[in-house]
C-alpha cells in the first residue's frame, strides 16, 4: 500500500489499541526534538486503520504526539 500524508490532528489515539502500559513522554519528547532539529526528516511513518470516518493509530503511540508537538 502506498503511503499517505495526513494531518496528524486527524489521528485518533485510544489507548485500549496500544501494547504498552503507557505513553514514555521523555522519548516522544527526544522524538519531537529530533524533528525540530531536522526538519527535512521525517521518522518511521505512523500506521493508521481507516474505519471509513476516522484514522486509529496502531503503530506509533509516541510519534503522534511528537509531530503534533514539533508542529509537523
Amino acid at each position: 500500500m502506498a503511503t499517505q500524508y495526513l494531518d496528524v490532528k486527524d489521528v485518533t489515539l485510544d489507548p485500549e489499541l496500544q501494547s504498552r502500559v503507557h505513553i514514555n513522554v521523555d522519548h516522544w519528547r527526544e522524538i519531537a526534538d529530533w524533528l525540530n532539529e531536522n526538519p527535512d526528516k521525517d521518522t518511521t511513518p505512523i500506521e493508521v486503520v481507516f474505519d471509513g470516518e476516522m484514522y486509529w493509530c496502531w503503530d506509533g503511540f509516541h510519534r503522534v504526539p511528537a509531530f503534533r508537538a514539533a508542529k509537523r
